[in-house]
């Protein structure tokens, strides 16, 4: 599997997405990524934890175009597990 990835992945992709000054502002996605993953959603961390490899693999590899594949991923657990947490929050709410 990890052969497969390597095939895949490439530095230099993207530039602009692997330079210090990114690499610092994903520390913001990954931490709020953390604290998902930490919440006590039954089956709501698949979706986080893929991003978080993603976009390991993107710092590992300083590829720009897997980070952005990251970033979106990430986008969409957010988003995932803020309509898990209004479901939760309504079914509590009206019983």
């Amino acid at each position: 599997m990890i052969g497969r990835v390597e095939k895949m992945v490439r530095a230099g992709r993207l530039e602009i997405l692997t330079g210090p000054t990114v690499q610092t502002l994903l520390g913001v996605p990954i931490f709020l990524l953390a604290v998902v993953i930490a919440l006590p959603i039954p089956f709501g961390n698949i979706l986080p934890v893929l991003s978080l490899v993603v976009l390991a693999v993107a710092l590992m590899e300083r590829d720009g175009l897997v980070t952005l594949i990251g970033l979106l991923l990430a986008s969409a657990s957010f988003v995932a597990t803020a309509a898990l947490l209004v479901v939760v929050a309504s079914a509590l709410s009206t019983s």
